[in-house]
């Protein structure tokens, strides 16, 4: 019988055991796993292709290859349409896709694998791309239908460093790339004028090139803006500062796509001496709360606010920088949760930001929250990072943070959750910040939504 016993005893811990060995290995990588491809795949460069092109012309690629990038080019905003721009350690390359709201799966920051069968390489007035078979224009949009048989997700949340020019350095082998460019502004010409122009309700959609230039005033830049992109009526900012974006080329002239306006840092002082403003009508910031610090864990469920009323917490700052609206307190069936919107806004830009308390980045590794949006018109939602902000916005240095956002894939009041976002990238003390721009008259007036922030 003692015998038996002991039997027993050690076939329940030998079942504990393997249980509990099978949970550990069922555990998913946060920032997910690279594709498993076919034995015989291979991955070449996209420098090795471009190596090989010749322009005004379309080349088929090698079946049974892959490339493989970083999405740093999407259609969020809507000044990228219908294209994926990817890119390597090597090169970048723009994907024309007929498709629109990519960004859902194919964001800033995801791994993508590109199958190379039936696809070609070619150029838009100069600019390369890959397509399907080639026309008179070069290459055609890959079908819809055809998305998930050559784009294999990979891993997210990836950090890809821009690529740090000056005006003079402009060159063919950083055309599709996350390019920076420093001590630059908008030319004198250009102040008061907007990003691009959209009047809905006449159907004017017009895109506009805008000069940027440094205080050598000898290398332009043109910043080309979609009138159908959701800061098209933005006005553009008057400072001097640091402009971040997509090269490419249209015929012989480079051009800088911006992803969404957390692009363009332009609060410093201008080459002539002049004071800069961030960009929009100058506006005295209102700011709601005395802001604070923690040296650890951050989690914040909101439970506390009262519906309708508007955000104040121990230590975070609710700031408006342009137009009237704060961050506000919203509550359903219990759920006490903030929200953001332009919608009936009469101003022209509507812009606020919730900002945390100072954190110790040497202290936390990640953050979670998760978002939802409601009568989507534009997103209008950016989680940026800052090291020197002070409490007014405007002067701060700000730095997009790649994360899961809810879109216009989802029904409203929908929950998304972030996914685990790695802040070990960032160190010392500083700040992070959910900016919700807007426009009630332009119609960029969906409401976004927050809540469960966890930063530890």
């Amino acid at each position: 019988m003692k015998i038996l016993k002991l039997s027993i005893f050690a076939l329940i811990c030998a079942l504990i055991f393997t249980q509990c060995v099978d949970r550990e290995f069922e555990i998913p990588d946060l920032n997910g796993v690279s594709p498993e491809l076919p034995a015989d795949a291979v991955v070449v460069s996209i420098r090795s292709l471009l190596d090989n092109q010749t322009l005004g012309t379309s080349k088929a690629l090698p079946a049974g290859s892959y490339i493989k990038g970083i999405v740093v080019g999407d259609d969020k905003t809507g000044n990228i349409y219908k294209t994926m721009i990817i890119q390597d350690e090597t090169a970048g390359i723009a994907i024309i896709i007929d498709e629109t709201d990519l960004f859902n799966t194919y964001y800033v920051g995801k791994e993508v694998y590109v199958k190379l069968d039936n696809l070609y390489l070619g150029d838009y007035n100069n600019n390369p791309q890959i397509g399907m078979s080639p026309d008179n224009d070069g290459v055609t949009r890959i079908p819809a239908a055809l998305i998930t048989d050559i784009f294999l997700e990979g891993t997210f949340n990836n950090q890809l460093d821009p690529v740090v020019l000056t005006l003079g350095q402009l060159s063919r082998q950083h055309l599709n790339m996350l390019v920076q460019f420093d001590n630059v502004e908008f030319a004198a010409f250009e102040l008061n004028k907007t990003f691009a122009t959209a009047i809905p309700e006449e159907d004017i959609f017009q895109s506009e090139n805008r000069i940027v230039n440094n205080c050598e005033g000898v290398v332009d830049l043109t910043v080309r803006s979609s009138g159908f992109s959701s800061f098209a009526n933005t006005v553009i900012p008057s400072g001097n500062g640091t402009l971040y974006g997509i090269l490419t080329i249209f015929d012989d002239t480079y051009q800088l796509t911006i992803r969404d306006l957390a692009d363009v840092q332009f609060f410093g002082e201008r080459c002539d001496g002049g004071s800069g403003t961030g960009g929009g009508p100058d506006q005295e910031i209102i700011v709601l709360g005395t802001g604070g610090s923690v040296d650890g864990a951050l989690v914040e469920d909101f439970q506390s606010g009262s519906s309708n009323s508007d955000v104040v917490i121990d230590g975070w700052l609710n700031i408006v920088t342009q137009g009237e609206r704060f961050w506000r307190y919203k509550e359903f069936d219990g759920n006490v949760f903030i929200q953001a919107t332009a919608f009936t806004d009469e101003n022209a830009v509507m812009e606020s930001y919730l900002v945390t308390p100072e954190l110790n980045f040497d202290n936390v590794s990640n953050m979670s929250f998760k978002s939802a949006t409601a009568f989507y018109s534009h997103g209008g939602l950016d989680v940026l990072y800052s090291s020197n902000f002070d409490g007014d916005p405007n002067t701060a240095t700000w730095e997009a943070i790649n994360c899961n956002l809810a879109g216009s894939g989802q029904d409203n009041y929908d929950w998304v959750e972030s996914g685990n976002i790695d802040l070990t990238v960032y160190s010392g003390k500083g700040h992070i910040a959910f900016r919700y721009t807007g426009s009630g008259p332009n119609g960029d007036t969906n409401t976004m939504i927050l809540d469960d922030i966890e930063i530890e």
